[in-house]
């Protein structure tokens, strides 16, 4: 059955199928390939095996029809004529290699607010961070959005080239860093700089004892390091080659995905919100102990599971990495470090302690399907469980997250070995009150 006949005059650039070529192709542009008129319609068109005659052509490629002829590079259906026109802006290209040969993937050179075009379609790069990213993604490629602002414009590159617009978007960023007073929903506490962001030892972020959505913490500015500015977090903070205002090799500033940059900030004290101002937490409940433990002391090391008091609140040193903070920050906090780093809230007491039961085998869960299924892997990762008279413990958050809370990584498995340590034996854990030195991370 013969084709239906394109609706424009002429057929699009012949589709390009060189590997060595530089032309990129995104969602919306039109090719033409012995006189049939495909469509891009994903990211994959420019990847190997998706040609628009290839068997998996047709997950990417629209037939639009036959055509004869020729006409010139389409921008996409519809798009309205780029206001700084009729010509185009440049038209993006990769760096080039040792030999000056124009390669895909080398960084170019692009800087905030430039214009380009791709396939007579015009781009922006972004200003501020974000405009490292213009150096190594294309604007129609998948990474594109990241340094790039589709003006979704047309512009006839048949044309003279539109040179690039002076004071265009606001430049680069590097204006003055507005000053860090406030935060929405608080009142003013500023303008002394948040506690010092810190990588978290994990690779996904900080976990439950860590940094939170809307903590704040302090790093150099992104546009002037000899400041220091203030950042809001956004989600998964913490994670190493994410810092705030770190644009690495000025290719990219990942930490954008993290952090909001609030402005900057001075080395005085910072004072935290008003009491007024702080939400209430629900009144605590009166731990199973009663009396308090003793309060924390810098000259004591602390383990996971050690407990303390403070203003008649008892706390429990957290398992795992964040058992490091118990030793460094008390429950109420230090010079702006919350004690949450370390140390979980458990309850209220009054009086004195008496001295806690010995340890038992019975205190450690068995591991079972319905302890799989409940445990709490995302805050207590390092989980410990009892498996016939001997102790084992979860190696790693990430082996939480992928082995241990399955049952085909059981302790006493053949793969058991790549999620769990073997830690002690029931009778040596009760006679010691340690679970061994093969767990030196986890608390009895």
């Amino acid at each position: 059955m013969p084709l239906p006949v394109w609706d424009k005059v002429g057929c699009p650039e012949e589709y390009d199928d060189d590997p060595e070529s530089v032309t990129s192709y995104g969602e919306g542009d039109f090719v033409s390939l012995d006189g049939v008129v495909y469509k891009c319609t994903n990211i994959r068109c420019n990847q190997d095996g998706y040609e628009p005659d290839s068997d998996l052509g047709e997950e990417t490629w629209d037939i639009e029809g036959s055509c004869t002829g020729t006409i010139a590079p389409s921008a996409g259906p519809n798009l309205p004529a780029w206001s700084l026109g009729p010509g185009c802006p440049q038209e993006f290209q990769w760096g080039e290699d040792a030999n000056g040969v124009v390669t895909v993937g080398i960084p170019s050179a692009y800087e905030a607010d430039t214009y380009v075009h791709v396939n007579e379609r015009v781009y922006q790069c972004k200003d501020g961070v974000n405009a490292g990213f213009c150096k190594i993604h294309a604007p129609d490629g998948t990474f594109g959005y990241l340094g790039w602002i589709d003006l979704e414009r047309s512009c006839d590159s048949s044309q003279t080239t539109v040179p690039q617009p002076e004071e265009e978007g606001g430049g680069g960023g590097g204006g003055a860093i507005t000053a860090f007073d406030t935060k929405a929903g608080y009142t003013d506490y500023g303008p002394g700089c948040p506690p010092l962001f810190e990588v978290c030892v994990t690779a996904n972020g900080c976990g439950a004892g860590g940094i939170q959505k809307d903590d704040l913490v302090s790093n150099p500015c992104s546009t002037d390091s000899s400041l220091n500015c203030a950042y809001e977090c956004k989600s998964n903070c913490g994670r190493a080659g994410y810092e705030p205002g770190n644009d690495y090799l000025h290719y990219g500033a990942l930490w954008i995905q993290d952090f909001t940059e609030l402005g900057s900030c001075t080395s005085a004290p910072f004072s935290p919100p008003p009491a007024s101002d702080v939400p209430q937490a629900d009144v605590l409940l009166p731990w199973e102990f009663g009396g308090c433990p003793d309060a924390w002391d810098d000259t004591i090391t602390y383990s996971g599971g050690d407990y303390v008091s403070s203003s008649s609140t008892v706390y429990k040193c957290k398992n795992g990495p964040n058992e490091q903070f118990c030793n460094l920050i008390p429950p109420e906090g230090l010079n702006g470090h919350s004690g949450s780093l370390g140390w979980e809230t458990i309850g209220s007491c009054t009086g004195t302690l008496d001295p806690l039961p010995a340890p038992t085998c019975g205190d450690i869960p068995t591991y079972t399907e319905d302890f799989l299924t409940n445990a709490n892997w995302e805050s207590e990762p390092q989980q410990v469980v009892n498996v016939d008279g001997t102790i084992y413990r979860c190696q790693t958050f990430f082996a939480a997250t992928a082995w241990c809370s399955n049952s085909q990584y059981d302790p006493t498995g053949m793969a058991g070995y790549l999620a769990w340590d073997t830690c002690t034996s029931c009778a040596s854990y009760e006679a010691t009150g340690s679970l061994g030195s093969n767990c030196p991370d986890v608390a009895s």
